[in-house]
């Protein structure tokens, strides 16, 4: 069997959640003797590596260069199966329009197709400051009727290419079972959705005793304003520190809110309030007590997940849908109504003072956090890529 995986993007472990569980999947698959190939279709001003080892089109080209190539590329390497890791992008559709039957085509939606004009009010706060800091208007977006008008001019922008990607697709794997409706809101069918989730790239090598974790609070994730809300993090985090001395806040990551995210945090003075480089996560998980999110809306939250399995407790906003599926409130960490800030910081002072709770909680996170060990995940692939193939 040979594999061929798409995306428009660069394959890098330095990248973001769809980079890296495609990195970690298809390790995983040549371990069971599949043949792994990658295609990046990127943009001609995106920066590719100099050593970048795999195969590189760009979108632009004109239509049949791209098309003939991709083709060329099929044939020539033998492909069984696509895994197209685009859903929903009009140049890789063109690409895969132009397979044969005999190839087969699974394709991965990485993100609720939905969500971000569920919670468009929060996402786009900083996208349009005057708009949104406006009642009447956050009110109507908020409102039922509002909402819904939103989520039909977003399906008349992008449901074409929703519906091309499904059409040319044997398979498509969605990571939660709620977005199972969401494609159906934009296709009319689900016949060929497999809810597969993903697994917990960094898995501990050892078991954990919760015992011995520091008075440690941590964030890891891309630092961004508009979708994960880093600043409403920080907002909560200040509070804490100056609440809390004896207890370290560290925040850590990359992304566009970076820089002024370390601004604030060396002019707050708080010397309890930290950013540390993306470079020591696995150390961060492995001390921290409690994990917090504000995210807007994820794809998988798989930071959230990979510090469940490190005996981390969660509490994160309970705004996107995977989030009540890797969570238990009150049972496994705390999801808290999304963007109550009051709230959330309520919830970890909870956890802070209590420190049988906090254990409580950290070893239920450990469990839940075993629904999606990599062993099972890959799995339910590998049983879905034979059936496939027979097909």
């Amino acid at each position: 069997m040979r594999i061929l995986f798409v995306y428009n993007n660069i394959f890098s472990q330095d990248g973001g959640g769809v980079q890296n569980i495609s990195l970690a999947l298809s390790s995983s698959f040549v371990n069971l003797g599949i043949t792994i190939d990658y295609l990046s279709i990127v943009d001609k001003d995106l920066v590719v590596p100099k050593d970048y080892l795999y195969h590189i089109l760009y979108f632009s080209e004109s239509r049949e260069t791209v098309k003939s190539e991709f083709t060329h590329l099929i044939y020539s390497n033998r492909i069984d199966i696509v895994v197209n890791q685009t859903f929903g992008v009009q140049v890789i559709n063109w690409c895969l329009s132009q397979v044969s039957d005999d190839v087969k085509i699974i394709s991965v939606v990485h993100t609720s197709l939905l969500n971000n004009m569920t919670n468009a009010h929060i996402v786009y706060e900083n996208y349009f400051p005057i708009l949104l800091n406006n009642t009447l208007v956050k009110a109507l977006i908020k409102s039922s009727v509002g909402n819904n008008l939103l989520k039909l001019l977003y399906r008349m922008r992008h449901g074409e290419e929703i519906n091309n990607s499904y059409k040319v697709s044997d398979k498509v794997i969605v990571l939660s079972k709620a977005w199972v409706d969401e494609i159906t809101y934009f296709t009319k069918g689900n016949e060929k959705v497999i809810v597969i989730p993903n697994f917990n790239v960094r898995e501990p090598l050892s078991s954990i005793d919760v015992g011995l974790k520091k008075e440690m609070v941590v964030n890891v994730s891309r630092l961004d304003d508009k979708i994960k809300r880093s600043d409403l993090l920080l907002k909560i985090f200040q509070r804490l520190a100056a609440q809390n001395p004896d207890v370290a806040f560290v925040i850590s990551g990359n992304g566009d809110y970076k820089d002024k995210l370390v601004s604030i945090i060396e002019n707050s003075h708080l010397k309890n309030l930290y950013f540390v480089e993306a470079e020591s996560v696995v150390s961060l998980y492995e001390q921290a007590s409690i994990f917090c999110s504000t995210s807007a809306s994820e794809s998988f939250g798989l930071t959230v997940l990979e510090s469940m399995g490190y005996g981390c407790v969660p509490v994160i906003f309970n705004s996107y849908p995977v989030a009540s599926e890797m969570v238990t409130d009150g049972i496994s960490g705390r999801l808290i109504d999304s963007f109550n800030l009051d709230d959330f910081q309520e919830a970890v002072q909870e956890i802070l003072e209590n420190p049988r709770l906090r254990d409580e909680l950290a070893y239920k996170a450990i469990e839940e956090s075993k629904r999606y060990t990599r062993d099972f995940v890959v799995g339910k692939w590998h049983s879905m890529l034979v059936k496939l193939l027979n097909e």
